[in-house]
């Protein structure tokens, strides 16, 4: 199951590659605009469709199951984290504008997922305790 995720992951960012490429050739704006916020949108919600779909299958994912508590907690302390970083990102990208606003934002991707990564098994580990 993990690979659909991780094929939307990667359709996402060659969707974002190819448009900022396109809007750096051209000098596009507007377009540096869109190719950074409308793959992430269509990446978001596509997870989220995959997950409910998951979840409507899967018992474990009901209210009511350790499994669904657990992951609660997970996401809480992964939002605390995503705050800090993309405070950190918009430092980074203000303190120096040299670099390019793309790899920022893969930065921050990347710290999202690893980020939730780790308070997921923070939380696992909590548990088996």
């Amino acid at each position: 199951m993990f690979w659909k995720y991780f094929a939307l992951l990667l359709s996402g960012l060659a969707a974002m590659a190819i448009s900022l490429g396109l809007a750096y050739r051209y000098e596009l704006e507007w377009l540096r605009v869109v190719a950074l916020t409308v793959p992430v949108a269509f990446v978001g919600l596509g997870a989220m469709f995959l997950k409910r779909r998951r979840q409507r299958a899967d018992r474990t994912s009901s209210p009511d199951s350790v499994e669904y508590a657990e992951d609660v907690r997970a996401r809480a302390g992964a939002y605390v984290f995503a705050l800090v970083a993309t405070a950190i990102a918009l430092a980074v990208g203000m303190a120096s504008p040299s670099v390019p606003s793309w790899i920022i934002l893969l930065g921050l991707l990347a710290v999202l997922v690893i980020g939730y990564g780790v308070s997921r098994l923070w939380v696992n580990r909590g548990a088996r305790q």
